[in-house]
């Protein structure tokens, strides 16, 4: 008999990655998403920009972070609000999956089923994106289906 894997909050609001993106590939994954799920998704980036001593800045700005929300009235999820996660060992601004914030203190069996619903729909739809859409890690976006 098969072991089932016991479901836990983090493994119901975690999707990861099966290798990390760039920032730029963010705005591919999230249409896709949306494209796909029938969701609407707002996300938005935080830059740091470098200034170095002496006042020259620097061309090279940094995404530090990206959070948004994704919406789906019709299902009854207004809004799900998620992060991205960022791989502390990789250069740059390279992401390794995406997070669904729920309100502090909650419990699994607390959350409401059309939002777990959607986390697992939004699961296979980024599996999906990184099977059909972006299959190299460290390339640029290439997109095998329209």
């Amino acid at each position: 008999m098969a072991k089932q894997k016991q479901m836990t909050l983090e493994s119901i609001t975690t999707v990861r990655f099966p290798h990390s993106i760039i920032a730029e590939e963010v705005s591919e994954l999230m249409k896709y998403i949306s494209s796909k799920s029938g969701c609407n998704a707002r996300y938005t980036e935080e830059v740091v920009h470098v200034i170095e001593a002496g006042g020259r800045v620097s061309e090279m700005n940094e995404v530090t972070s990206i959070r948004g929300y994704i919406s789906a009235i019709n299902l009854g999820v207004p809004i799900m609000p998620f992060s991205l996660e960022r791989k502390l060992y990789d250069e740059g601004s390279r992401y390794s999956g995406l997070r669904f914030q729920t309100s502090p203190g909650y419990e699994l069996q607390e959350l409401p089923p059309q939002e777990t619903s959607l986390m697992d729909t939004i699961r296979i739809v980024i599996g999906n994106y990184f099977t059909r859409c972006q299959t190299q890690p460290n390339s640029e976006y290439t997109q095998s289906e329209k």
